[in-house]
């Protein structure tokens, strides 16, 4: 089967375009690959990425009019309609048993990073019987000291305070509606594509027919008990530890030195105890994710990292071309390679360790974490410009700063091209560029426009959860709920 991307908010990403086999996996040729990674891949020359329509996905007659009216002083993210329509449902209480897990994560994932003895007894007897005595000795007594050392600094980020452990939220909730999801034929849905939405074929059956389904969904969910494996577990472990690791590597590369309200690893230690410190949190997380025993679960998992830093290339270097398209093209690409892939690879992963796994349930579990993923990032962007240093725990318009033109910007650079878009090309590198570009975005309809944007994919998540639990209950009711709490969260 081939999936494709019909517009620009589906980024070319290797399963929007690859054959998909019948167990769930992607056939790779290292020509579809460069293909992708040079954003030219044949399969996508149908799409026209223009900034104006983005936020109108699926309309067929082109741009869409703006309303009359943006109040551009709103902070609230999630929607621009009235506040009681866009937060319904907000703060649910997550199930007994998601909570249960997340509250020992924390701590299991540090004892994944904590050595209970820097060099093993038996090594240290190893090495002793052939190597002369005292000084080699004394040369191990030093090793435990460096071990904790490089513990400290690998468990920094993970006690320090501002973490929201999303990321491992979402895994855990995926694993619970994956395992609810009933794939008998009466409730299951078939992925088909409407834009880049997965939308339910409907068969020619009488509307009875399709209520009496549903019907047997809500019963069969309700019966239904929240479980999660703990392979499943160990996903959430793992996803909040590559996650970590990519904070301690991109402040590196961002020179940036205050997270979470305190000073970054690289600050506090240096930039070259830091990128090693970032290696080895990668590889224990490595060690957790190989305990699985699941060589396609590795394999996905692996794609995280993989993007990770096609991600951080594309953002160090800008688009082959200058035109608004191509930015805007370059940017969805680069923000599902650098967040929506943990996301969507993640709940991909956790429905690969389902006993409920099918085509099916992959393709919704996938498209859930990745809409969620680019909705996150998309707010990421805008709060950039418009939160507080406080609620953010590190500076705002930062991506000026570093010379990244984000979504915001590429909106307001279709109302100001003549300013804005010179100063997308130098990376806003001139004197006073930065104030400029600000001033413009907040006169602009940018930052609305970015949250129609970021709403449209937490629209689309939102509909891959009533897909995937057709019958509604607490598992599906708080996948919806964390979708609309990233689209109204304010840091």
């Amino acid at each position: 089967m081939f999936i494709t991307v019909r517009c620009c908010l589906s980024p070319t990403v290797r399963r929007s375009v690859l054959p998909m086999s019948s167990n769930g996996h992607h056939h790779h040729n290292n020509q579809q690959h460069d293909h992708l990674f040079h954003l030219q891949h044949p399969s996508l020359h149908h799409i026209h990425c223009r900034p104006f329509t983005l936020f109108a996905l699926g309309n067929k007659k082109g741009r869409q009019s703006r309303p009359a009216e943006v109040d551009r002083s709103r902070q609230s993210l999630g929607d621009d309609r009235p506040p009681q329509q866009c937060s319904s449902a907000m703060g649910l209480e997550l199930p007994l048993k998601i909570n249960e897990r997340l509250s020992t994560l924390k701590e299991d994932v540090l004892s994944a990073l904590l050595d209970k003895n820097a060099v093993p007894p038996e090594l240290i007897s190893s090495l002793m019987s052939g190597v002369g005595g005292s000084s080699f000795s004394k040369a191990l007594e030093l090793v435990p000291s460096y071990n904790q050392n490089l513990q400290k600094m690998a468990k920094y980020y993970f006690t320090a305070k501002g973490g929201k452990l999303i990321r491992p939220t979402v895994s855990l909730l995926m694993s619970a509606a994956c395992n609810q999801h009933s794939k008998k034929p009466s409730s299951a849905t078939v992925p088909s594509r409407s834009g880049n939405v997965i939308s339910s074929a409907t068969s020619s059956d009488s509307s009875l027919r399709n209520k009496s389904s549903v019907a047997a969904a809500v019963e069969e969910s309700e019966k239904k008990p929240i479980d999660i494996s703990f392979n499943q577990y160990r996903i959430a472990m793992v996803a909040e530890m590559i996650h970590n690791a990519t904070l301690v590597h991109d402040d590196v590369i961002d020179e940036s030195d205050r997270r979470r309200g305190q000073l970054t690893v690289n600050a506090r230690w240096g930039n070259k105890q830091a990128v090693l410190v970032g290696d080895f949190i990668l590889a224990r997380a490595t060690k957790v994710l190989c305990s699985i025993g699941e060589p396609p679960v590795i394999e996905t998992m692996a794609e995280i990292v993989e993007d990770l830093v096609k991600g951080e290339l594309l953002q160090l270097n800008g688009p082959s071309t200058s035109t608004g398209d191509a930015r805007f093209n370059h940017y969805m690409v680069k923000t599902f390679y650098k967040t929506g892939s943990l996301f969507a690879n993640s709940c991909r992963s956790v429905a690969m360790l389902s006993e409920n796994c099918d085509e099916i349930l992959l393709e919704l579990a996938t498209e859930f974490g990745r809409n969620l993923g680019l909705a996150f990032q998309l707010v990421d962007d805008i709060l950039d410009y418009c939160a507080t240093e406080d609620a953010l725990g590190k500076p705002t318009v930062n991506d000026l700063r570093l010379g990244l033109a984000t979504c915001p910007v590429l909106f307001a650079a279709e109302e100001f091209p003549e300013v804005l878009n010179p100063m997308i090309e130098r990376r806003f590198s001139a004197d006073g560029d930065v104030q400029l570009a600000l001033e413009l975005v907040q006169r602009s309809d940018g930052l609305a426009q970015s949250r129609r944007l970021a709403r449209e994919q937490g629209d689309k998540a939102i509909q891959c959860a009533d897909q995937l639990l057709p019958g509604g209950g607490l598992v599906r009711d708080c996948l919806v709920d964390i979708v609309r709490r990233q689209l109204a969260r304010e840091r």
